[in-house]
């Protein structure tokens, strides 16, 4: 698009940040149910990688804020995982918008959000701080893209600019976003070089 281009409702896409966020326990299946309904063209999630290497969706590396319960994520199986109630926490941080039933929403896989949302955008944030594990995420990541034909519908992005480079090198056609946080390390990365590296 020209820069001098007006910018048209219909270029604009409306995302939900972790599904409805602001309203529902984020990362749960609620919260993009509502996002959704609620006139989104799609919804935003983070996934990580439980210890059975299978990608959950989950924002932090332990589950202490939205699960109330110590350990990390990647020390326990899916299958437990997916049985831990990840809404309770929601309702007593925001008695106001509380909603009974939200403190039964669990963890979904990824799986599990790629077959329910398959017909809308999704936007796969990928999250690791451990080096040694990115290139598997990435790896589990565009496999569950590949077995669900979702290759067109998804933007994979991350802060952790490494397992971009392995979803790249699985699947060069896959769309992906380089993500920079406030406390990158000066001198910056130049813009133009930023941009290359997110649409290569």
């Amino acid at each position: 698009m020209n820069r001098r281009e007006k910018i048209s409702d219909s270029d604009i896409l409306i995302i939900g940040h972790r599904g409805a966020s602001a309203i529902a326990p984020e990362n749960t299946l609620v919260a993009f149910d509502v996002a959704l309904q609620g006139g989104a063209d799609g919804i935003e999630f983070d996934v990580r990688l439980a210890r059975d290497r299978v990608p959950v969706v989950i924002h932090d590396r332990t589950l202490l804020r939205t699960v109330q319960i110590y350990g990390d994520v990647a020390s326990y199986d899916s299958t437990l995982l997916s049985k831990f109630y990840a809404g309770a926490w929601f309702n007593e941080q925001n008695p106001e918008r509380a909603i009974e039933g939200f403190e039964w929403e669990r963890i979904p896989t990824l799986a599990q959000v790629f077959e329910r949302y398959g017909a809308h955008h999704l936007y796969v944030e990928m999250k690791c701080e451990e080096p040694s594990r990115r290139a598997e995420l990435a790896r589990a990541v565009v496999g569950l893209m590949r077995e669900h034909g979702l290759a067109e519908r998804v933007v994979v992005k991350s802060f952790e600019h490494d397992s971009l480079g392995e979803v790249k090198r699985l699947d060069p056609e896959i769309r992906t976003a380089a993500l920079f946080g406030r406390s990158w390390p000066r001198p910056l990365v130049p813009t133009a070089a930023a941009s290359a590296f997110a649409s290569s």
